[in-house]
């Protein structure tokens, strides 16, 4: 007997409440609201005071972070090699995939201009691939804010195959597996400056009867994200 008094019950309460929730939907929150409470309200009011206050968050360490998928660098800088036998300077343009906030992969043009210690001079031409692993993420997500750091310090290593040709030596090919170490120093959400140390071995080359010397380059290139 219970039951048969409990089931109406239930269907007298259940069925306005669903009623009303469908009215809800049907005309919109706001104007179901004004219509129950009598209290005009504007097109998406309700939702207004979440989005306000949204400048006074963002400061200049403090963005929303669009995460981007490539970036261009470009630079230039200093060749060495372990003996001081030679020296001079170097370019370097490259094209890098930002995996994931970890890992880079690039390919790239190196161009190295040397004067040995006799004043003849060689230049070695490359194109290269190589995977870098930045050390720290870039950005540091605190709740819905990410906060880019300013710098990230990184590691890499890769592999380059490429040309050389010079005073007093016969032009070869060569290739040149190299480390790398450096830091990036953040500029804005999407500009870096990089200044990368690497060290290579120009493996099958003869410069002057030194057979697979050794290079030390110091370079600092602008990134692009995009």
């Amino acid at each position: 007997m219970k039951k048969i008094l409990i089931l109406p019950l239930a269907l007298t309460i259940a069925v306005p409440v669903h009623a009303n929730f469908l009215s809800e939907i049907a005309t919109g929150l706001d104007i179901r609201m004004e219509q129950v409470h009598g209290t005009p309200r504007a097109a998406g009011q309700l939702g207004r005071d979440v989005y306000v206050h949204h400048g006074n968050i963002l400061t200049d360490d403090y963005r929303l972070h669009i995460p981007t998928t490539m970036y261009i660098r470009a630079g230039g800088g200093f060749v060495f090699d372990d003996q001081n036998a030679m020296d001079g300077w170097t370019a370097n343009i490259a094209i890098g995939l930002n995996m994931n906030q970890w890992f880079r992969w690039e390919m790239g043009y190196l161009q190295n201009n040397i004067t040995l210690n006799d004043d003849s001079r060689i230049t070695t031409h490359q194109i290269e691939g190589a995977m870098y692993f930045d050390l720290i993420r870039r950005w540091r997500g605190t709740g819905d804010i990410a906060n880019r750091r300013p710098v990230v310090p990184f590691i890499g290593t890769g592999v380059g195959a490429g040309l050389y040709t010079g005073d007093n030596i016969n032009s070869g090919m060569m290739w040149n597996p190299f480390v790398a170490m450096g830091v990036q120093f953040q500029i804005s959400d999407l500009t870096g400056f990089d200044v990368t140390a690497r060290y290579g071995w120009l493996m099958n080359a003869d410069f002057d009867g030194r057979k697979d010397p050794t290079t030390f380059n110091i370079i600092g290139a602008l990134r692009f994200n995009f």
